[in-house]
C-alpha cells in the first residue's frame, strides 16, 4: 500500500426512492504513513442530495462543524484511523445519479486522498401491492388460502422499464354438502423502474399473501399480496 491518507467510505442506501429518506455516510480515515499528521481537514460534498441532518460524528463525538465546510483532525498518528459519520434528508426526488465526494489532506499538504460513491435517487416506487376477496358459492369449511404466480413480464422503453407480473389466488373448501371446490380469481401487479436500474438477470419477485379473515366456515375471504421489485446494482448505463 502506497503511504498517505487512505478514506474508505460507505453510503447507505445507495438507492433513494422517496423524499425524506435519510442516507447515512460513513468515512475511515487513515494516516498510512510513519509520520504524525496534523490538522488533517476531512471535506464531504453532500449538497446535491439533500440537506445534513443533525450532527457530524467524530470519532462518535457531535461536532458542530458542517462536513461541507471541513472538519479538521488536530492530529493523526501512524496507522491511526479517524471515523466521521453524518445524514443526509433526500430534498430533491428527481431522478439522477448523485455523487458524494470525501477528501482528505493534511496542513502541511503532503498527503492527500478523495473518496467517490454514488447514490441513485429514482421517483420510482419500489414495492406494489394488490389485494382481492375470493367467495365461495356457498358457505364451506376452508381447508388452503392459495397463491399461484405466472412468469414476469417487462417492456423496456428508451426511460422506464415496466413490469407486469400475474397472480392466481384463490381458496380450497369443502362446500356444505361436503363436496371439494375450488375458488380462484387472476390479479395483476404493474410496476415501473428506470430502464438504467433494471436488470432482469437479479429481477426478483417475492410475494406475501396474508388471509384477514380466515375461519373455519367462510364465504369471502381476503388476499393481499405484495410485491418487491429491488433494482440493479449495477451502475446505471
Amino acid at each position: 500500500m502506497e503511504e498517505g491518507l487512505v478514506i474508505v467510505q460507505t453510503v447507505t442506501p445507495n438507492v433513494v426512492y422517496t423524499a425524506n429518506e435519510t442516507v447515512t455516510v460513513d468515512i475511515e480515515v487513515t494516516n498510512t504513513t510513519n509520520n504524525v499528521l496534523n490538522n488533517v481537514t476531512v471535506t464531504s460534498s453532500y449538497a446535491n442530495l439533500g440537506t445534513l441532518q443533525g450532527q457530524v460524528l467524530v470519532n462518535g463525538t457531535p461536532s458542530e462543524t458542517d462536513i461541507a465546510d471541513g472538519i479538521e483532525i488536530a492530529t493523526l498518528g501512524p496507522g491511526e484511523t479517524a471515523t466521521i459519520s453524518y445524514e443526509v434528508l433526500v430534498t430533491n426526488i428527481t431522478q439522477r445519479p448523485v455523487s458524494i465526494t470525501t477528501t482528505a489532506s493534511d496542513a502541511a499538504a503532503t498527503t492527500s486522498a478523495a473518496e467517490t460513491d454514488v447514490v441513485y435517487v429514482s421517483p420510482y416506487t419500489r414495492y406494489t401491492s394488490v389485494s382481492a376477496s375470493i367467495c365461495t358459492e356457498d358457505i364451506g369449511c376452508v381447508e388452503e388460502v392459495f397463491v399461484e404466480r405466472e412468469p414476469v413480464r417487462y417492456v423496456n422503453t428508451c426511460d422506464t422499464t415496466v413490469i407486469t407480473a400475474g397472480f392466481y389466488i384463490g381458496i380450497k373448501y369443502e362446500n356444505c354438502k361436503g363436496k371439494n371446490k375450488t375458488a380462484r380469481r387472476h390479479e395483476m401487479a404493474t410496476f415501473t423502474v428506470p430502464t438504467n436500474m433494471f436488470n432482469p438477470d437479479t429481477l426478483e419477485v417475492n410475494v406475501n399473501r396474508i388471509c384477514t379473515a380466515c375461519r373455519d366456515f367462510a364465504q369471502c375471504i381476503t388476499v393481499y399480496l405484495s410485491a418487491d421489485f429491488p433494482p440493479s446494482d449495477a451502475a446505471p448505463m
